[in-house]
């Protein structure tokens, strides 16, 4: 029945909208809206009913109607709890997480105590970056609800703050901000100090953070179960039936609450079950210890480093860092931080022991022991690690890169400090024959020029000669067309190419090349028939040659030929693609359509996208392809748009997991 012009309208009770959150649930919008109509009609515009419709048009995209909505729904006076949720869900929806914020920031200022909105600001703050607001929360929490992870939120707030007023490269920060982000770091190390003597020394299973009186109450809690379970024998039938009903409707109240956390776009309940969940498989005590660390390093002072080498000497928490390498690799670079360069070379020699292969390793151990006029030591270090390593059930040596390399490397940086004429001489012939030598062992990786090509770039003209008279020895070594004969022939004739020797050949010539190269291809093209369609032979890389020298020689047609031959076997290699596409864009060429079918079939995904899209919008627009242009464009914008939308939300996972540095990295 219709109610009289005048009458109250009837009380809403909250069982009527249940069948209009079930009708969203089965994604059936139109009976949910149908159901809304109805309820505003009988109840008047309550703003539970008109969070659900905002929510019923934000579900369908209608996205301005929906916030319209909202804006009508925040100017009432009272808004309880449920209509929050849908509003959040609303703004979830929407994509604009700065009207969650405010929400949240009007629900957090009237309900203080309240650590489930408390954590759905703070956590709503992150989306938004507002890390001035996020460490006024995480102090309030820890101020209400007295947990020391609270502190810990604080001080990586303070930290996202110096992150995001960082200077651009090249510029220096002013005196004044110079002022507060020491000051800012300092109030960081000042909370995380407080946090560490709450943090249990390191055992098997990982610590959970808690405070003094109830971490001494969980221990009370445990040996109580610990005395039950010792004294109890079988459970009866009946008692096992009971337990697991309670543990059913246990996970089923979790599970409901994550649910419903979710839906709030709080990402968490701060519930005990959420602290178990956190709990597992997490080694906080040693990311809490490797936070403080950082805050110290990051204040630059060399009272500040010292404390941080102190601190990874005997502080309790040092075994709870389970990686052992890059405990050291931290201490290394403090240690160089300070110029006690003697003990640097110390701990890299000590890493390099452990790890004779790990080259960042390798080149500041190098660069260490020339500055301290010990560099014919270094080289005899790496001399004890060229030895050949047996492989089980292998015959073949096998041997490690790092220690070969390292030789080239020691002569290079000699020959950057050196400056007589003589030393050169004997420096450079030094570097060819550990060239030649990294060749001979590994001229079978496909790897291989780009490690020597700094080392190559740096040779005398002579030096040069000398070193292909050298290389091109090496194939002799194999059985000729073979696959590695093949891998260290384009190995050696990359190697030619990249130091300019073919630089000053005629068109003729490098033609002649070019044929050779191709037929050498076609002779070996054997090799695909045990490969599958995705994988490179060992031969495919005869035919990119053959194009760069037919490109030299101003022969495109020629070249688009060798390239198509070599995609017609090869239909996966990407850097045959990469070339042809571009060739296809020449004016010689003008196949647009078939750079873009090339573009296309290399299954270009997310951020590649970003890095590759380059290569062929220019040539659409010039050709007037504009539709193509801006499908492309949309392609691009859909990812950054779908990374600004998950991109917080990375963040969020960090700090469920108390991840603290990641959080640090993803700003």
């Amino acid at each position: 029945k219709k109610r009289s012009r005048g009458s109250a309208a009837p009380k809403f009770d909250m069982k009527r909208a249940r069948p209009i959150y079930d009708a969203i649930d089965a994604e059936n919008y139109k009976m949910a809206s149908r159901q809304i109509t109805t309820c505003l009609q009988k109840y008047g515009r309550l703003p539970i009913l008109v969070a659900l419709k905002a929510l019923v048009a934000a579900r369908n995209y209608r996205h301005e109607e929906a916030l319209a909505l909202s804006d009508e729904v925040e100017r009432m006076q009272k808004i309880d709890l449920q209509t929050m949720r849908t509003l959040l869900v609303v703004f979830k929806a929407a994509h604009v997480p700065w009207r969650s914020a405010k929400v949240y920031e009007t629900a957090w200022a009237n309900d203080t105590k309240n650590e489930e909105l408390g954590l759905g600001y703070y956590f709503t703050l992150a989306r938004v970056s507002d890390y001035e607001k996020q460490q006024s929360v995480a102090m309030q929490l820890y101020k209400n609800f007295n947990h020391p992870k609270y502190l810990v939120w604080a001080s990586v707030a303070l930290q996202l703050q110096n992150i995001s007023s960082s200077p651009a490269p090249g510029t220096v920060l002013s005196v004044r901000k110079e002022k507060a982000r020491v000051t800012k770091l300092f109030l960081a190390e000042s909370l995380l100090k407080r946090i560490l003597p709450f943090i249990p020394p390191p055992r098997k299973s990982p610590p959970q953070l808690l405070p003094p009186k109830a971490r001494a109450k969980s221990t009370v809690v445990e040996e109580k179960k610990e005395t039950k379970t010792a004294g109890s024998t079988e459970l009866s039938a009946a008692e096992e039936k009971k337990r697991k009903r309670r543990e059913k409707r246990r996970k089923k109240k979790a599970a409901k609450k994550r649910a419903a956390a979710s839906d709030a776009g709080t990402g968490s309940t701060g519930g005990k079950d959420e602290k178990e969940d956190v709990a597992q498989g997490i080694d906080a005590s040693g990311e809490y210890f490797r936070l403080y660390l950082r805050t110290l390093v990051e204040q630059k002072k060399a009272n500040k480093i010292s404390e941080a080498l102190k601190q990874l000497s005997e502080h309790a928490l040092v075994g709870a860092w389970q990686d052992a390498a890059a405990r050291e690799r931290l201490r290394g670079s403090l240690l160089e931080s300070l110029g006690d360069i003697e003990k640097a070379v110390g701990v890299y020699k000590s890493l390099l022991i452990a790890h004779p292969d790990d080259w960042e390793n390798i080149k500041k151990y190098i660069t260490f022991m020339i500055k301290i006029k010990r560099g014919e030591e270094a080289l005899k270090f790496f001399e004890e690690f060229k030895a050949p390593i047996k492989k089980e059930g292998k015959n073949a040596k096998h041997y490690i890169r790092g220690p070969y390399l390292a030789s080239c490397e020691y002569y290079f940086q000699l020959m950057n400090v050196t400056t007589t004429s003589s030393s050169d001489k004997k420096l450079s012939d030094a570097l060819v024959k550990s060239i030649h030598l990294y060749y001979d062992l590994f001229g079978t990786k496909s790897c291989i020029l780009t490690d020597t090509r700094r080392y190559l770039a740096s040779l005398s003209q002579d030096g040069k000669k000398e070193l292909m008279s050298l290389l091109e020895e090496l194939p002799k070594k194999f059985e000729p067309k073979s696959k590695n004969w093949a891998m260290v022939t384009t190995a050696v004739r990359k190697a030619k190419r990249y130091m300019g020797m073919e630089v000053k050949m005629d068109s003729k010539s490098l033609c002649a090349l070019a044929s050779k190269n191709v037929e050498l291809y076609l002779s070996m093209v054997h090799f695909r028939k045990e490969l599958k369609d995705t994988e490179r032979s060992a031969a495919d890389d005869f035919c990119i040659l053959a194009a760069f020298q037919l490109i030299q020689a101003k022969k495109i047609k020629d070249a688009v030929l060798v390239l198509e031959l070599l995609l017609s076997h090869s239909p996966h290699n990407f850097h045959c693609k990469l070339v042809l596409l571009r060739l296809c864009a020449h004016p010689m060429i003008g196949s647009i359509s078939r750079m873009l079918e090339l573009f296309q079939s290399m299954d270009i995904k997310q951020i590649q996208l970003d890095a590759l899209i380059h290569l062929v919008l220019s040539d659409l627009m010039r050709y007037g392809h504009f539709q193509s242009a801006k499908d492309l464009c949309e392609r691009l914008v859909k990812v950054h748009y779908k990374h600004a939308i998950e991109g917080p939300e990375l963040s969020i996972m960090a700090y469920k997991h108390e991840k603290y540095l990641q959080v640090l990295d993803f700003a």
